[in-house]
């Protein structure tokens, strides 16, 4: 019996951030959902550099965490396992034993058209002298 394939999706969502009232920045946060949910409850969050480190090799990778950063604390024990085959990628969670598998072609449109809301957002932000932090989610040193 062949598993179906997963939707995956990527939302940036953009909000002030601030430290101080002299010290407000803008901060751009990458958000996973699979058939239209986030796998992760809503105090946890996307690790983008790993995501990024799991679509050039398999392995087991912290793609979610709590936003404290320990993923121990939002029960990523074991994190999720991921392999590639045949143009699909398949995420396995050893915590919760649940597994769902995409397109690989769908994973990288998905950054791309993110990547581009990111830039837009750094462009704006930048010409109005406002601090703009978001995950940088292609590689820039294959850019010619």
């Amino acid at each position: 019996m062949t598993q179906e394939i997963d939707r995956i999706t990527f939302e940036l969502t953009v909000r002030a951030v601030h430290s101080g009232p002299d010290d407000v920045w803008m901060q751009g946060d990458l958000h996973v959902l699979i058939n239209g949910h986030p796998p992760y409850s809503i105090n946890d969050m996307v690790d983008p550099a790993a995501l990024l480190r799991s679509l050039a090799a398999e392995g087991r990778y912290f793609l979610f965490s709590c936003t404290c950063g320990a993923p121990e604390c939002g029960g990523w024990e074991q994190g999720i396992a991921v392999s590639h085959r045949d143009q699909l990628t398949e995420w396995k969670d050893i915590d919760k034993e649940t597994s769902w598998r995409f397109k690989q072609q769908d994973i990288a449109e998905g950054l791309r058209e993110v990547q581009t809301e990111v830039d837009f957002f750094k462009s704006f932000f930048r010409v109005k002298n406002i601090r703009f932090y978001a995950p940088d989610l292609e590689d820039r040193g294959s850019a010619t």
